[in-house]
């Protein structure tokens, strides 16, 4: 459950609006957040946010049209919530939305809004779908003898007391296999429910809600990131406004590619071919300008970027592509710094005492 006010003071802000009239124009309002994560066995996970707005008093704000279609709008941010639940930035991990953001009434949000302990059912939802490659994941780590460890990261609890996922739901493909999961800090609760390829989290209060959820997993064929021993390099090169970067690998696999500058700085996605060469543009008139690759969190290749000749477009015709288009970035950078405002601001710190529940 989040309040509606943080990211409409953060869109206010980037929109140089004062906030006196963004109280005026929006009545605060809460947010129920049901998050469902399921691990596919082709190494990608689908995030499927549901939302429904409701009064401060509990009542459903499904049918105010206004509300509606500012939440419709503000659902593009949870492509970045969901990267954020497997990296510590968005550029270290490949999420791109996959289906809506919709309207579905035949999907519902649970929610507590009047913190009796008692979960409500609210009809209808906001639905996003993201797709995440595990691949490029920072919080994916390699165990050894084909196991690996899947963090999950709730991107409210850590940063605001207020805001937390009412409803978690992780699932799994039946060639994966589960070997155990654990969640952190150790005294919040575990899952309510658990199933032979799901497990579920009811929420009701952010002290009882996980920052962390911690799977250890068995995923066949899956690697993290391009092999150590593969060799990937970028060339970059500008004509006037328009920037190119080629990336050579030979490897397949999935990198985020960053330009950086004066005022500047540009992620996008992409897939790389094994022996091929992946050829992404971008617009930006700031210099000098870098280009960074990152896989698996890790920046694996760099170059600057020289003058030379390149194939000129018109601004209109380049592909737009990408995880994280640079306004949604702005937005979500701008919404985590009024959360850190208002939040405790804490860290994700490795904690002892974790509690390990081991499935049947």
């Amino acid at each position: 459950m989040r309040k509606f006010l943080a990211a409409a003071l953060a869109i206010a802000v980037l929109l140089s609006i004062s906030v006196s009239r963004v109280e005026c124009q929006q009545e605060m309002y809460w947010v129920g957040l049901n998050f469902e994560v399921r691990i596919k066995e082709d190494g990608t996970a689908l995030v499927i946010v549901r939302e429904h707005p409701f009064a401060l008093n509990g009542t459903s704000l499904f049918g105010d049209e206004e509300v509606l279609n500012q939440l419709l709008e503000e659902a593009q941010v949870n492509q970045l919530y969901a990267a954020l639940m497997f990296a510590s930035s968005p550029e270290y991990v490949y999420a791109e939305i996959v289906d809506g953001p919709k309207v579905s009434m035949e999907d519902g949000v649970l929610a507590d809004p009047l913190n009796k302990g008692e979960m409500i059912e609210y009809e209808g939802a906001v639905v996003t779908t993201v797709m995440v490659n595990l691949s490029t994941a920072e919080y994916v780590r390699e165990l050894g003898q084909g196991e690996y460890e899947i963090r999950i990261v709730d991107p409210f609890t850590a940063r605001d007391p207020r805001s937390w996922i009412d409803v978690m739901r992780i699932s799994w493909d039946p060639n994966v296999e589960v070997i155990d999961a654990s969640w952190k800090p150790a005294r919040a609760s575990g899952p309510s429910e658990q199933g032979e390829d799901f497990l579920l989290w009811m929420n009701y209060n952010e002290p009882s809600a996980p920052d962390v959820y911690i799977l250890r997993v068995r995923l066949p064929g899956f690697a993290a990131g391009v092999a150590p021993e593969a060799h990937l390099s970028v060339r970059a090169s500008r004509v006037d406004d328009a920037v190119r970067a080629v990336l050579s690998s030979d490897e397949g696999g999935y990198a985020v590619v960053r330009i950086v500058g004066p005022g500047e700085d540009q992620s996008r996605g992409v897939a790389l071919e094994p022996g091929a060469q992946t050829t992404l543009e971008f617009w930006s008139d700031a210099n000098p300008l870098k280009v960074e690759v990152y896989v698996g969190g890790k920046l694996v290749a760099e170059a600057p970027v020289s003058g030379g000749a390149i194939t000129t477009y018109q601004r209109g015709e380049l592909p737009k592509g990408g995880p994280l288009p640079a306004g949604l970035l702005i937005v979500g950078i701008l919404i985590l710094l009024v959360s850190l405002a208002v939040g405790r601001g804490s860290e994700l710190e490795e904690q002892g005492g974790v509690e390990l529940w081991e499935l049947p």
